[in-house]
């Protein structure tokens, strides 16, 4: 009998080592085979089509093989798989229901991976945050914004907003505004600036620059630029031409505006001295002179304009000449 269970312990023993090298050995050979197979096919769509493409193909293929190969191993080693795609699709039901913004995000993906608003490399502006497409999946998009961080957005709130493209096409234009002061001829100052923009190596002779006088601005006329470039040149645009048009503006004795603030402090503008009146007593005021008063009823807030009140400092009766005015 103990023979028996020895010999029982020993075949399982084997047979469970058997099932887990044959489910190593898979594992081993089947992932570096999925990951072979996606980065081939990558390279291949994207040298015929477009990196965005390649990158979709990819994932397209490792997961489409993952999933082949789980089905295969759990079908090799006795696994059914009725059953077992019966409660699949139960509970992908109820998960339908449970990631309802999964599936929008995943439909709004499939709608920009076929209208294609962007690719792969493209400077992207979303409300107000702008970066470079690194990837476009079937969630969501992922841009590296210029401060080199990680920004992700759901494809549906790209398909319910309004984004920018700044570099889908290969020009692009370069809109500013330069003001100089008013003692300045306008045709003088526009031969001026057209003769920068026209030598400006990175700008483009068609479409032309476009110089115009904008508009008489509170301290400066102000003149609207707009020249076009390769979108590549971007940076070098920005810099080259400002500089340009700053040096040849002091060369040729053209002031650039600015806004003045002037600050006046005058004898005017002191505090107020502020003074107490109080009024004259019958005890050193005559008939005569009170008589000139008018009537005996005279209102007391009245006799602010007549001189039966004087200007005196302020004093500790200031309270009690206020209750006197007031009776």
């Amino acid at each position: 009998m103990i023979h028996d269970w020895l010999e029982f312990i020993y075949d399982y023993t084997l047979s469970e080592v058997d099932f887990f090298l044959r489910f190593l050995l898979i594992i081993l050979i089947g992932v570096p085979f999925i990951k072979f197979m996606g980065d081939m096919i990558e390279r291949l769509i994207a040298q015929y089509y477009s990196s965005q493409a390649g990158m979709l193909a990819k994932k397209a293929i490792q997961y489409g093989v993952s999933i082949l190969m789980a089905l295969m191993i759990l079908d090799h080693f006795g696994f059914s798989l009725g059953p077992l795609l019966g409660a699949a699709g139960i509970l992908g039901i109820g998960f339908g229901f449970a990631a309802k913004e999964s599936l929008s995000n995943f439909i709004s993906g499939l709608f920009l991976i076929w209208e294609r608003p962007f690719v792969v490399g493209d400077l992207l502006q979303v409300d107000l945050e702008r970066g470079v497409v690194h990837s476009v999946d079937l969630l969501s998009v992922k841009l590296l914004k210029l401060d080199n961080t990680f920004l992700r957005i759901p494809n549906a709130h790209l398909m319910n907003s309004v984004f920018i493209n700044i570099t889908h096409f290969q020009i692009r234009r370069y809109d500013f505004v330069v003001g100089v002061t008013y003692d300045n001829n306008i045709k003088d100052v526009l031969d001026l600036l057209a003769d920068v923009a026209n030598k400006n190596l990175y700008v483009l002779n068609e479409p032309e620059p476009r110089i115009m006088f904008k508009q008489f601005g509170p301290s400066s006329l102000d003149f609207d630029i707009g020249v076009w470039f390769e979108k590549e040149d971007f940076k070098a645009i920005k810099n080259s031409i400002n500089h340009e048009i700053k040096l040849r503006l002091e060369q040729e004795g053209v002031e650039i505006a600015f806004p003045h603030l002037t600050l006046y402090s005058g004898k005017h503008s002191g505090p107020f001295e502020i003074q107490q009146v109080t009024p004259f007593t019958d005890s050193n005021k005559t008939r005569e002179e009170h008589s000139r008063l008018g009537e005996a009823s005279l209102d007391p807030s009245e006799a602010y304009k007549t001189d039966a009140y004087t200007a005196a400092p302020l004093g500790p009766d200031s309270t009690k000449l206020e209750d006197e005015i007031k009776e």
